[in-house]
């Protein structure tokens, strides 16, 4: 009997078929973690989660984050005491945006859109750029100074949010304003404390070397201003044209405009 003939070799396994879709898929994936890579490699403001799981590094080693989580914190608080329905009906805006560090957050925890407003170009860009990488489209960023945004120009929105910008400015009451005239309803911007016709901001000064806790309240034509849990109420007649209220502390006046690095 002759010997059986040699099997033949296994063929290669196919290639899988791909198609256009995949490809495509392909290359948002590759062109996403280029993105990344650029991202990576710039350091932030603020340190943000890339969806790869990858953290952007922060200034000065992260000193400022604490500070980031606290505001966080409190608006997680602010969400659920006036949204206790979940934001995925709500559209925000966020004022002063910066590099889009809230505006994305809000959006994570479900708000339908999200207007962020900041005056500096490369803030907007920022913004721009950051959600694009998280893929949150329903974050837009537009160039515009707080005393010259109008809900005209930019609607009317059922949260406003306004970080990290009262004591930066010369006219910080003019900017509550601002805030107000966005919120829909005529109710303040949703901060820790939040209520109908009114909108409210509190801070920190240090005051002789005490830090003292300053809270500044504008409601149905007033202003009101606490110190420390007391409560001075003040008449716009005495605000000065700069939005700046003079108020005593220790025995010594103090304009309450917060310029600077918060502690004038």
């Amino acid at each position: 009997r002759s010997a059986d003939p040699p099997m033949p070799a296994p063929a290669a396994p196919a290639a899988p078929c791909r198609s256009p879709l995949d490809y495509a898929a392909i290359r948002i994936a590759a062109a996403m973690n280029e993105l990344e890579r650029d991202i990576l490699q710039r350091t932030w403001f603020y340190r943000f989660k890339l969806p790869s799981g990858a953290i952007t590094r922060s200034y000065d080693d992260g000193v400022l984050d604490a500070i980031h989580e606290t505001r966080l914190a409190m608006m997680d608080g602010a969400l659920a005491a006036h949204f206790p329905q979940g934001l995925a009906q709500v559209d925000a805006l966020d004022l002063a945006c910066h590099q889009g560090y809230f505006s994305t957050e809000l959006a994570r925890r479900g708000c339908r859109a999200v207007l962020g407003l900041d005056a500096r170009p490369d803030h907007v860009a920022d913004c721009t750029l950051m959600a694009g990488a998280l893929g949150l489209p329903q974050v837009r960023a537009v160039q515009c100074d707080v005393h010259a945004a109008t809900a005209g120009a930019h609607g009317t929105h059922d949260l406003v949010l306004c970080f990290g910008l009262i004591y930066h400015l010369e006219n910080p009451v003019g900017a509550l304003r601002v805030a107000r005239a966005h919120t829909r309803g005529g109710h303040g911007p949703r901060t820790a404390r939040g209520f109908p016709g009114g909108v409210a901001v509190k801070t920190f000064v240090q005051v002789n070397g005490r830090v003292r806790e300053v809270e500044l309240v504008e409601r149905l034509g007033e202003l009101v201003v606490s110190v420390d849990g007391k409560r001075l109420d003040l008449s716009y007649e005495e605000v000065d044209p700069y939005g700046q209220v003079i108020v005593m502390l220790d025995g010594q006046s103090y304009a309450l405009s917060i310029e600077g690095d918060g502690h004038d």
